[in-house]
């Protein structure tokens, strides 16, 4: 399938072509992501840039993303939202990045704690910039 490498699937419509982009992390508290554990397709990785504040860089670069949904898997109970937040293309044009923030009822970012049971999902709708025939 072309784009496999990129971890996109591809959604059938008429125009240009779109493809939906998914996966799952697991924080670490306050200490770096270990990409090696990310769930889905290649093409991304993340880290963790201040407290409560994570980036997601896609190796590709699409004319536009749609953000479709963002999940957040806790062990234990926790009044905590994963919010996303601004998406910039990377500072070599080739990829994007883009925030993603968990964040507890006053609106203050939290890290979440390192735990086999602690995730982050996400998924996106890419949008490349030639028509599909």
């Amino acid at each position: 399938m072309p784009g496999a490498t990129f971890g996109d699937e591809p959604v059938r419509h008429v125009g240009k072509r779109r493809v939906r982009i998914s996966g799952r992390f697991f924080p670490n508290g306050s200490s770096a992501i270990d990409n090696t554990l990310n769930q889905g397709k290649k093409g991304w990785t993340v880290a963790r840039t201040a407290q409560g504040v994570y980036t997601l860089t896609l190796e590709r670069r699409w004319m536009k993303l749609v953000p479709l949904g963002l999940g957040l898997q806790l062990n234990s109970a926790a009044a905590r939202i994963a919010q996303w937040g601004a998406f910039t293309p990377t500072v070599d044009g080739t990829g994007w990045q883009c925030v993603i923030r968990v964040v507890d009822g006053s609106g203050a970012a939290q890290d979440v704690a390192a735990d086999a049971n602690n995730s982050i999902g996400f998924e996106l709708e890419a949008v490349q910039d030639t028509v599909q025939g």
